[in-house]
């Protein structure tokens, strides 16, 4: 796991971009990777790297820090944090009584009581750990690909340069 992520990093560190759009890109890709929007990440990536003028790739790299093997431990403390947040955790019996439904309009309550009693504490949760990670990220990777440009001899590491 720990090479893969060192690879995802190296792989960030030598996009060819300004070091702001590479960051950006990347701080982007993490905000998404918290939020619970499991499905659509890749798209919500794109949309705004475009929107913002970032690294669309970078995002792409860093969003896939959530992935099958990491989505329900990522899921599971948004959802504890926002529930500590709001003071609002929904106990295993609340929940196995809301899943237990009756017919199509059963399954739709039982739907959107789910949306709201997890929903409303993931997305609370998410958000916070997002904001977390994404700031620090954005600063980090600026100062790592202006160092990795810098050790190549690259002129696109001095802030306001660009590349040839």
């Amino acid at each position: 796991m720990r090479q893969k992520l060192t690879s995802m990093f190296r792989s960030i560190l030598a996009l060819d971009d300004t070091p702001h759009a590479v960051a950006l890109g990347t701080a982007i890709g993490l905000f998404v990777a918290w939020t619970p929007t499991v499905g659509v990440h890749m798209i919500l990536v794109v949309a705004l790297a475009f929107l913002l003028r970032a690294n669309r790739l970078a995002g792409l790299i860093a969003v896939y820090i959530s992935n099958p093997f990491t989505i329900l431990p990522m899921y599971w403390i948004e959802y504890k944090l926002g529930a500590l947040a709001l003071e609002k955790e929904i106990s295993y019996d609340e929940l196995a009584q809301v899943v237990h439904h009756h017919g199509w309009s059963g399954w739709w309550d039982a739907f959107w009581r789910l949306c709201i009693d997890l929903g409303g504490p993931m997305w609370l949760g998410g958000l916070l750990l997002a904001t977390v990670n994404a700031v620090p990220a954005y600063y980090l990777t600026r100062w790592a690909v202006e160092r990795y440009r810098r050790a190549r001899g690259s002129p696109a590491a001095v802030p306001g340069s660009s590349a040839p």
